[in-house]
C-alpha cells in the first residue's frame, strides 16, 4: 500500500509531499518493488512541480537503507512519535526539477 498526501498547501512555493504510508508483505521485500514504487511516485509528483518528498519512519525499520540509497537524509528524530511509543526518524529528499 502507498498513500501519499500533500503536505502543505499547493499555493506555497515550496511544495512539499509527505509519503504516509508504504509497505509490503514480506513475501515481496528486497525485490526492488519498494524502490520502484518510490521511483514512480517521485517521478509523478515533480512532473506536477513538487520539489521535496518527507517522509517518517520508525527508528528500527530497515525500510531506512533503502530512503537513504535513494537520497533521503535524516532531518529530525521524534521520541515517542508513533503510538507504540517508538522514535521516529524524519526523512526529506529534494527532488529534481524535471523538464518534459
Amino acid at each position: 500500500m502507498l498513500t501519499i498526501t500533500q503536505g502543505y498547501k499547493p499555493e506555497y512555493v515550496d511544495r512539499i509531499h509527505e509519503l504516509e504510508t508504504a509497505c509490503f508483505s514480506r513475501v515481496y521485500r528486497q525485490q526492488g518493488f519498494g524502490k520502484l514504487l518510490m521511483d514512480e511516485a517521485e517521478a509523478s509528483l515533480q512532473k506536477v512541480g513538487v520539489r521535496k518528498m518527507r517522509l517518517e519512519v520508525q527508528v528500527d525499520n530497515p525500510a531506512q537503507v533503502l530512503y537513504f540509497k535513494l537520497g533521503y537524509r535524516v532531518t529530525g528524530v521524534k521520541n515517542n512519535y508513533y503510538s507504540n511509543g517508538t522514535t521516529g526518524v524524519s526523512m526529506v529528499k529534494p527532488l529534481k526539477r524535471r523538464s518534459f
